[in-house]
């Protein structure tokens, strides 16, 4: 009865190189009476972030505080095994969840503990991962056909391969590590010794803010219906005279070592671009391909930077990619919401 009386609080917080991107939104009855956005400096929280969502958080007795986890050491992958590592071996220190009897997601136990100290102060109810983000953005194209998904946030990229739902292959990766540190931090899909050189592995997909013992959130069984993300526009179809797949893996990988040549190294796109052709060299290596080949790539980029990393898909790989922007505290409230829902 309370519920349905008073507005319930729903409180987003994004960690960024330059600080933290707070977003309230005030709820009744499905409602939206309210949103507010604040940004404040600064690489632990301040002292007015912290009295701005207490003051928040004091505006009605039910409130919810989440974040996004975007630290190593996380993914999901198909089926409700404990995940292994690229050697076969059982991981450890990792919490796990399986999802709708289809797939598992994981976290660091590590990474959580740590996000659970530095908001302390505030609590959290709700941790989600890029890839429950990812899903629910590109919710209604992922029940359509087979493409790469990836969530180009600050400092991280996050892949999901998926056909019609089913995820097939995920990644998640920060652009400042290095290849030693990429290999201990990935679930890989199994390859054979002759590919152990590519310097990306992979994950699997999805989210993870369950975390049973940190009482965090149960699971996310279902996602409501979004609206159509401002009527995405049609991808053309490849023509009859369409290669094989053998002609198309051997131009992809011609034209894919060529780029390596023309940009530099540091930077981002160029970064985003080779773990991007890394997670489809690891795909089409994997018993996972069936001989597909991935022609299809959606990207949600949250600074609307990534003109040069479409071109270099299309260009390079000629791959069809549409980039989409991305407002991640309003993604995570969104989230939130439909949590709150199922409590």
């Amino acid at each position: 009865m309370l519920e349905r009386l008073v507005q319930k609080i729903f409180i987003a917080i994004v960690k960024q190189d330059s600080g933290y991107e707070v977003a309230t939104q005030s709820v009744k009855k499905k409602k939206t009476l309210f949103k507010e956005r604040h940004h404040f400096e600064g690489k632990e929280l301040s002292a007015a972030m912290k009295r701005h969502i207490h003051e928040m958080m004091a505006l009605s007795p039910i409130f919810y505080i989440s974040t996004l986890n975007l630290q190593a050491n996380q993914g999901a992958y198909e089926g409700c095994s404990h995940p292994i590592d690229a050697n076969g071996i059982e991981r450890i220190g990792v919490k796990t969840l399986c999802r709708d009897k289809q797939w598992t997601q994981y976290a660091g136990v590590d990474e959580l503990n740590t996000l659970m100290y530095e908001y302390e102060n505030v609590g959290l109810d709700f941790i989600f991962s890029p890839f429950s983000i990812l899903e629910h953005f590109f919710a209604d194209k992922m029940s359509e056909g087979f493409a790469l998904y990836a969530l180009a946030a600050e400092g991280t990229l996050s892949i999901a391969i998926i056909d019609k739902g089913k995820v097939e292959y995920a990644h998640h990766s920060l652009l400042t590590q290095t290849k030693k540190e990429q290999s201990v931090s990935e679930l890989e899909l199994p390859i054979s010794e002759a590919d152990e050189e590519i310097d990306v592995g992979g994950i699997r997909l999805d989210e993870i803010e369950m975390l049973e013992d940190l009482d965090i959130i149960d699971e996310l069984d279902s996602l409501a219906d979004i609206e159509d993300l401002n009527e995405l526009e049609e991808i053309t179809e490849f023509t009859e005279d369409q290669p094989t797949m053998e002609e198309k893996r051997m131009e992809y990988q011609q034209r894919s070592f060529s780029l390596k040549g023309v940009l530099d190294g540091s930077h981002e796109d160029f970064q985003r671009f080779n773990l991007i052709q890394g997670a489809l060299d690891r795909f089409y290596n994997s018993d996972q391909c069936k001989n597909r080949f991935v022609e299809t790539v959606f990207i949600a980029d949250t600074k609307g930077e990534s003109a040069d990393l479409k071109r270099f898909l299309e260009e390079e790989l000629f791959l069809n990619v549409l980039v989409r922007h991305i407002d991640l505290c309003d993604e995570v409230n969104a989230l939130a919401l439909l949590e709150e829902e199922e409590l």
